[in-house]
Parts: C-alpha cells; sequence; structure tokens
C-alpha cells in the first residue's frame, strides 16, 4: 500500500485479513517497505494507494515508484505477476485517483497482467469509498479463488472466527530478533517560541531544534519528521475507564517479518502496557471501520455489540460517518462510550485494535548554509470545537507546543516535493499563505546567505497583519533593501476577505512578465482546501490576453509549467 493519512493502509490491512481467511499466504506492506527487487518473483499483488497533494503519490510509496519508473526495467519484467489496484482519492480534486491510475498503467506497460479492473474509491461519496470497494473486493477474491483454488477439502475461515492477534507477548526475551530501522537522531529544543499575537485565535510556534552532532544536514524544501507521544492526560483517562488492566506489568514482544515489534529506539523492551500508550499506540485518532469490526469480538453486551456489527457493516458506514468521522471521535472517547465491550479486550489484542502512532512531518524553516547546527519548525497548534462542542486537540502539534527548552525528541530530515531550479539567475515565485510560508522561509535564508542575485517574489498571507504576520521583520527588513518582493494579503484587516489569489491578480503585469519573458519557476505550499486551485487559476488570469493569448492558450501554458516544473505545489490536508 502507498497511504499517506492511513486510509489506504486500512483498506490494505483488511484485504490482508480477508486473504487469511481464503487461507492465502500473505503479507501487507507499504509499498517503500517492500524489497522491491523481489517483485518480479511475486505471483499475485494487490496494491492500495491513495492520491495526494496534486495527484502526487504517498510519501511511503516514493521510492516503489521511483523504482517503477527506470527506464532500464525490461518492458516484460513482471510478466509473471497477476495484479490488482485500488484507488483512493477525492473526486473534488481535478486529479482524482491520480496516483492509483498511473500506478495501474505503469504496471501494465510491465507486463504484469491484471485480473480486474481498478477501482477508484471516493471520499465524496454519502458512504465513503467503501461504497465501491467493498463489493469490488468480493469479486476480487473470487478472481482470486479461480487462479488460486483452496486446497481439496479445505473451507475458507468464517467471519465468526477470531484471527491471531498481530503480536505474540512473552514472559522473557528469548534472543527475539531485532526490527530495527534507520535510527532518528536524539535532537534536544532549544526555543520554543508562540509568534502569533497572544489573544489572536491561533497559536502557532517557531520550535528551534539542535542537531549539532549528527549527521543531518537538509536543503531548502526539505521535511522534517518526527515522533509525537500521546498526551499524559489521555493515558491516564485511558486507566481510568480500564482500571482492570494493569500498567506496570512487564513483557516482551516476539517480532515476525509481517508484524515488527516498535522500534527499540522509540520502546525499549520490555515493555508496560503504559510505556506502550504513552509512545506507541495512538488514542487520539478517529478510529477506523476494522475496530469496530474487531471489538465487537470480544463483546458479552448484546446492545453494544449489535451497534459495534453496524458500524463495521457496509450498510453502517452513514452512520459510523456521523458518529464518528463527523465529530471526529477519538478512539479514547469511542473506548469509553462502548467499555463493557472494551473490558473484554485481551491485552495482545489491544495491539490490533489500537493502530501505531504514526510519525508526523512538517516543512523545515530554516537555512542549513546560514544554521547549520539548528533545525527549525513553524507548528500551528490545532484546537477546535466540534458542532458537539467537544473540544479536539491535534496530537502532534499539541505535543510539540508543550515541549521545553531541554526537551529532547526524536528527528529525521526527508527530502521534500519542492525542488527549486538549479541555474543561479532563475527569478522564483513563492506563495505561502500561512505556515504555507515556512519553506519559503528556508529558502529566501538560504539564498540571502549565498549571497545570490536572484530574482525573488513572495505572496504571503494572513488574517490580521498585527497578529499572524510570521517573520514580518526579517522579509520587511529584505524588501527595504531591495532583495524580496514581498506581496501581502491580510484576509480580516478589511471588510472584504483578500487572500492571496487576488493580490496575485493585482500584479498581473510583473507575474506575466516574469513567467513568460525571464522563465521564472512558481511554487504553491500550505491548505490543500480551495487555495490551490485558486492560485492557479489567478496565475492562469495574469497569463491571458484575448488577443495574444487566448484562455485555451494560458491552459496549456499551465499545464506546460507543472510537466517541465516550473510549477510546483505541496499541499496538505
Amino acid at each position: 500500500y502507498g497511504s499517506q493519512t492511513g486510509s489506504a493502509q486500512e483498506v490494505a490491512e483488511r484485504a490482508g485479513r480477508q486473504a487469511k481467511r481464503f487461507l492465502l499466504k500473505t503479507r501487507v506492506q507499504s509499498m517503500d517497505d517492500y524489497f522491491v527487487k523481489s517483485l518480479p518473483s511475486e505471483t499475485l499483488v494487490l496494491y492500495v494507494c491513495s492520491t495526494t497533494g496534486q495527484g502526487e503519490e504517498p510519501d511511503n510509496m516514493k521510492h516503489f515508484w521511483k523504482f517503477l519508473l527506470r527506464k532500464d526495467l525490461p518492458a516484460h519484467s513482471l510478466a509473471a505477476q497477476n495484479f490488482a489496484v485500488i484507488g483512493l482519492g477525492d473526486s473534488s480534486y481535478s486529479k482524482f485517483n491520480f496516483a492509483a491510475k498511473k500506478l495501474h498503467r505503469r504496471l501494465a506497460q510491465l507486463g504484469a497482467n491484471p485480473i480486474m479492473d481498478p477501482v477508484y474509491g471516493d471520499d465524496q461519496h454519502e458512504l465513503g469509498p467503501d461504497f465501491l470497494i467493498d463489493p469490488w473486493l468480493k469479486t476480487f477474491w473470487q478472481q482470486v479463488l479461480e487462479h488460486y483454488p483452496l486446497p481439496p477439502g479445505s473451507q475458507p475461515l468464517n467471519e465468526d472466527i477470531l484471527l491471531p492477534p498481530k503480536f505474540k507477548l512473552v514472559k522473557t526475551e528469548n534472543g527475539l530478533a531485532s526490527q530495527e530501522k534507520e535510527v532518528p537522531f536524539m535532537s534536544t529544543v532549544l526555543h520554543n517560541e508562540r509568534v502569533t499575537d497572544v489573544n489572536h485565535f491561533q497559536d502557532t510556534r517557531l520550535i528551534t531544534m539542535d542537531i549539532r552532532d549528527s549527521n543531518l544536514t537538509y536543503s531548502p524544501g526539505d521535511v522534517a519528521v518526527m515522533q509525537p507521544s500521546n498526551l499524559p492526560e489521555s493515558v491516564d483517562k485511558f486507566f481510568e475507564v480500564f482500571p482492570h488492566l494493569d500498567s506496570s506489568e512487564l513483557f516482551f514482544i516476539e517480532s515476525s517479518e509481517s508484524s515488527p515489534a516498535p522500534p527499540r529506539w522509540l520502546l525499549p523492551q520490555p515493555y508496560t502496557f503504559r510505556n506502550c500508550l504513552e509512545k506507541y499506540l495512538d488514542l487520539q485518532c478517529v478510529p477506523r471501520r476494522y475496530f469496530f469490526e474487531l471489538l465487537a469480538k470480544f463483546s458479552k453486551d448484546e446492545m453494544e455489540k449489535e451497534k459495534l456489527e453496524e458500524f463495521a457493516s457496509s450498510a453502517g458506514q452513514q452512520e459510523l460517518y456521523s458518529y464518528c468521522n463527523r465529530p471526529k471521535r477519538t478512539v479514547l472517547e469511542v473506548l469509553a462510550d462502548f467499555y463493557k465491550s472494551a473490558e473484554g479486550v485481551p491485552l495482545e489484542y489491544w495491539f490490533d485494535l489500537l493502530t501505531p502512532i504514526k510519525p508526523r512531518s512538517f516543512s523545515i524553516a530554516s537555512s542549513f548554509i546560514a544554521t547549520p547546527n539548528e533545525l527549525q519548525i513553524l507548528v500551528a497548534v490545532v484546537s477546535y470545537k466540534t458542532k458537539m462542542s467537544s473540544l479536539r486537540k491535534g496530537l502532534c502539534s499539541t505535543w510539540l507546543s508543550s515541549l521545553q527548552p531541554g526537551a529532547k525528541l526524536h528527528l529525521k530530515v526527508r527530502k521534500g516535493t519542492l525542488k527549486f531550479p538549479p541555474q543561479m539567475n532563475t527569478p522564483v515565485i513563492m506563495v505561502g499563505p500561512g505556515t504555507g510560508c515556512a519553506p519559503f522561509r528556508a529558502y529566501i535564508s538560504d539564498q540571502m546567505t549565498s549571497k545570490t542575485n536572484r530574482k525573488l517574489v513572495l505572496f504571503f498571507g494572513c488574517r490580521n497583519k498585527a497578529k499572524d504576520f510570521y517573520f514580518q521583520e526579517e522579509w520587511i527588513s529584505l524588501t527595504n533593501e531591495g532583495k524580496l518582493t514581498l506581496v501581502t494579503a491580510f484576509s480580516r484587516d478589511q471588510e472584504d476577505k483578500i487572500y492571496v489569489q487576488h493580490r496575485i491578480e493585482e500584479e498581473r503585469k510583473l507575474l506575466k512578465k516574469m513567467i513568460l519573458e525571464e522563465g521564472a519557476w512558481i511554487y504553491v505550499a500550505g491548505n490543500a482546501k480551495q487555495m490551490p486551485d485558486a492560485v492557479k487559476s489567478a496565475l492562469q488570469t495574469c497569463l491571458e490576453d484575448n488577443h495574444t493569448f487566448p484562455r485555451e492558450k494560458a491552459e496549456n501554458y499551465m499545464k506546460k509549467l507543472e510537466a517541465e516544473n516550473r510549477l510546483q505545489f505541496e499541499t496538505w490536508s
């Protein structure tokens, strides 16, 4: 699977459980965790992938996809493989399920044999992507059993039969194999500064981390990856709801290829269940469908069991959405609602019921050339009330905001999606409303330290000049020195809301000259909702001219800019 938010992973794991019920030997892995050179020897593969950003593949699919695009791969290198593709996307975006469509096409080009047409789940459907995926999977397994029939006399495992837990918990280590991967650097927080006005509703932090004595380097556009912990009050609340669980009993986890134990850098063995809840198992996420399916199997309360089974069924997805997804009800809140059922969950099955805390990524906001011993990120702390007036806090941003100078955290750096022009004289146009400005702050700092004379234009947008104008003094100083053209949009400082796309249209003459005559590269970063399409439309409007550059020509030119990487997006939801 290739999964950005966990939806594709959930579908892949569901298919993996179904495969076990058909007695098939199965592995479920992210594409980048898979040893890709073994791919030609695989006879049956189900690929599940989402589409992120502007038609991009998920982060844990990027290396796999890069391998598939190698020009030295023979045209029939996957001729022995039967395959099918499940895509997850959102039809409100123009490049709906683009990554899955590209994947299906490329696999076929390499000679793999599709046993079914792909299915493209849609988040916009009132019953969600499962409305199409569930019936598709039923047909898929029928096709699979035609190609790979069960041994004579064998029967699929009934749905009522509980599959073995992911982990086996033991009292002694017995030389368990370690599943260590890259160990992140243990960084120290140097500064954690609020950069919005104290009276502003949004708490945004500029966090500075010490990376001296590490081998970490980074470039503008790169991303910092960190592993958050659950909030202490969430862990305490869990044990209040389930006081019968022993929070301090020591145990080990036996690793396997399909279910590696938590990495030792995160959670050294032996474990306690409290340690696991603090560092590894997510209590803040919204539970997915399998959570309800598994919890129902342990329920001895008839009313709760009936409701759980409804939420787990295809027909109950609208009910599940209303109960769980719309109000963003957390795992911990659901467990409190169904505590009678959860009391029956054996310790080892909690590792199936709860999902691991996922690493979080933030655009790096500093320049390695300017500050080689430090790394900065700009973090908007997520905190809001639902329609039910329940307070919701982002797990990672709240955790980060709580870190005091001297606090330790695990840190990795990975390449981002933004690639800046190698030519020293290429002009650069940057559009970064809100925290979307972070990679551009890094790039501008980089250029200033390198003393290039590159033409730089930054469009920055926020609500109020006095409340959330990030890096204000820094950028105004550069503007006064003639090193940066800064165009601002403060949406709430006047009656009519003004956004970056409006400022782009106002700067039509400047932008048209930079793009058409000077060969400027354009970068857009920020929230993935309406902003990227609005900015793209505004840029196209800048190019349009009824006589020399009609709409159709401008549309084609925008496509050409994207194809040539002169127009790049880094967006998040």
